[in-house]
């Protein structure tokens, strides 16, 4: 999700969001994401033979204590046993991706095995797997399934070794009371694999001895002609066993209701420190992280005037705006982020912001395989985007609905930002025009030459709101998208989803509202610690949240949540700046 649902501070404008459970990919590129929490829960193993799903036991099968254990069973148990391993056994069978070739070569090297045949399930069917066992990340096997789109590297290092344990024999776990064998994250395997999965991501070498009893019980058997082999199941959970402050908080009162949103914000600053902002409908939830030797824009006088401004005075984190010369493709995708953004609200479409994205697709043709690009546009609103795919109706490609675009905010040019302007000229004369260096845009300019895809209307009204971004991710095939940019920066769900570990992106607050967290799993009261501590765990190791400096019509300093994923700069000021280009002097050809 976007940090932008905050502008009221500014003026007013609230946003909502959806999530990442139905999201299908996320950005290509180094994964070094936020869920420390994994880490310090520790991996619970979940033992079940798979195939014994199928197997009917017999007189001399070895399965019989089981079988016992399971007759004696309730109906509720039973049901729910045989939901899971319905579960299990869909996410497992639905093929997956393999591994990311840069974590594979590390893996391999550190854990001197081929990994060639790991599978990597992150789909919804894989999500809602994870959420029956309460797991971030587990392995059955060579398969690893996750919670949430993608993991950080250490955390997939963990789950890798895993699949190293399981390889060289059986695992920890004691029996749950319905047929499942779990292990304690204390045990010397999720030690183990907690050990090494930050030594493997700090690139020291691991432990590779295999600890030496899997417990009391039967054993996990290995494969044998005529007999099923047991996989173990080995998981990341998703709530500690202690409890909270703020669910001791909550307890005393005597358990009063409060909603989910209630319940992750008394977390977030009962237990972590984080400052609320704003009312019920409005709310959002920072971590300003004060410094001992703040930036001098950051300890202006003026900036206690205002109570998010003060909120941040003293910090590293009021950002000021920077260039963006190196990075030219992420730059050309906020200008056309900048250009459609206006033209949407010249429409009165008010959408709350505007994400560009480009994807690739090798695809086989007359001369070979070559890649095809494709331009994505997407506003966080279904009548926003609808307005895109009505202007793209009967033109030839992205070329030609850019200009289109450019073309009817002609008239409101004069009265737009100075970096509003600069933003469409540049858009004009650097993409549509005909200039030396054009080839730096890359997979940008090549995609101006093919059609624009504008994410279809959500199917459930619930999840309008959907931020950009995620829709691009989730409507691009999987894996396709190599970048994306935008006129705002990215909130805290939208960083862990999308952009863990990414140091170009600075997360804006969290927001605490259904929507924008529809798709999160532990969007739940019960998950609401958990969910907190995550969250405070990503924002810690992105350097806090984030805001921007900015200077008001009236000449004073002021801070904003708002701007772009790829830039520290607001698309949207509404102060207005002298016209930087006149209208005329645009080549739109």
């Amino acid at each position: 999700m976007r940090a932008q649902d905050q502008e009221n501070d500014l003026g007013g404008n609230h946003r909502s969001k959806a999530g990442r459970g139905s999201a299908r990919s996320s950005l290509t590129g180094p994964a070094a994401g936020l869920l420390a929490l994994q880490r310090s829960a520790g991996n619970a193993a979940v033992t079940r033979a798979i195939e014994e799903q199928r197997h009917e036991h017999g007189p001399g099968c070895g399965h019989a204590d089981r079988s016992v254990q399971r007759a004696v069973d309730t109906d509720e148990a039973q049901q729910a046993a045989v939901q899971r391993r319905v579960s299990l056994a869909e996410v497992t069978g639905s093929g997956g991706s393999g591994l990311d070739p840069r974590i594979q070569a590390k893996a391999e090297q550190a854990y001197g095995m081929s990994l060639g045949h790991v599978r990597v399930h992150n789909d919804a069917t894989a999500q809602r797997a994870s959420a029956d066992f309460q797991a971030h990340a587990m392995t059955v096997g060579h398969h690893i399934v996750l919670g949430s789109s993608r993991v950080d590297d250490e955390t997939m290092f963990h789950e890798l070794d895993h699949v190293r344990q399981q390889s060289q024999g059986p695992v920890a776990g004691s029996d749950n009371g319905s047929g499942v064998k779990v292990s304690d994250p204390g045990d010397a395997f999720e030690r183990q694999s907690a050990a090494n999965g930050r030594l493997v991501a700090q690139g020291s070498t691991p432990d590779l001895s295999l600890p030496g009893s899997a417990g009391h019980g039967a054993p996990v058997q290995r494969a044998a002609t005529g007999t099923a082999e047991r996989q173990s199941v080995q998981r990341m959970p998703t709530a500690p066993s202690g409890v909270t402050k703020s669910k001791a908080k909550a307890k005393a009162k005597g358990g009063s209701k409060k909603t989910i949103a209630q319940a992750i914000t008394r977390a977030l600053v009962d237990d972590y420190g984080w400052k609320e902002y704003g009312g019920a409908q409005n709310k959002t939830v920072h971590l300003p992280i004060a410094s001992d030797a703040p930036p001098e824009h950051a300890v202006k006088e003026g900036l206690l005037g205002a109570t998010m401004s003060a909120m941040y005075h003293g910090t590293d984190n009021i950002r000021k705006e920077r260039s963006f010369s190196a990075e030219r493709p992420e730059q050309a995708l906020r200008w056309i982020s900048t250009v459609t953004f206006n033209y949407l609200n010249d429409l009165r479409k008010q959408p709350e912001e505007v994400q560009a994205g480009v994807s690739g697709v090798q695809q086989e043709g007359p001369d070979g395989a070559a890649m095809r690009y494709q331009l994505y546009i997407s506003s966080n609103k279904d009548g926003a985007n609808k307005a895109l795919s009505d202007l793209y109706e009967g033109k030839a490609n992205a070329k030609a609905f850019l200009t289109a675009i450019l073309e009817a905010g002609e008239p409101n040019l004069s009265s737009r930002t100075a970096r509003e302007q600069r933003h469409a000229q540049k858009l004009a004369s650097r993409l549509l025009g005909d200039r030396e260096g054009m080839e730096a845009y890359g997979a940008v300019l090549q995609a101006l030459g093919g059609s624009v895809s504008v994410p279809a209307k959500r199917e459930d009204a619930a999840t309008d709101g959907l931020h950009a971004e995620r829709r691009i991710v989730e409507s691009a095939p999987a894996g396709s998208v190599s970048a994306i940019a935008g006129v705002k920066r990215p909130c805290m769900v939208c960083y862990m989803e999308l952009f863990p570990g990414d140091a170009s992106k600075r997360p804006g607050p969290y927001w605490p509202s259904r929507a924008a967290n529809t798709g999160r799993f532990d969007y739940t009261l019960d998950m609401a610690p958990m969910l907190a501590r995550s969250i405070n765990e990503a924002a810690v190791k992105g350097g806090g949240t984030h805001v921007s400096l900015r200077v008001d019509c009236e000449g004073q300093d002021r801070v904003d949540t708002g701007y772009g994923s790829e830039s520290d700069s607001s698309a949207s000021d509404s102060e207005q700046a002298p016209m930087l280009v006149p209208a005329e002097a645009m080549d739109l050809s």
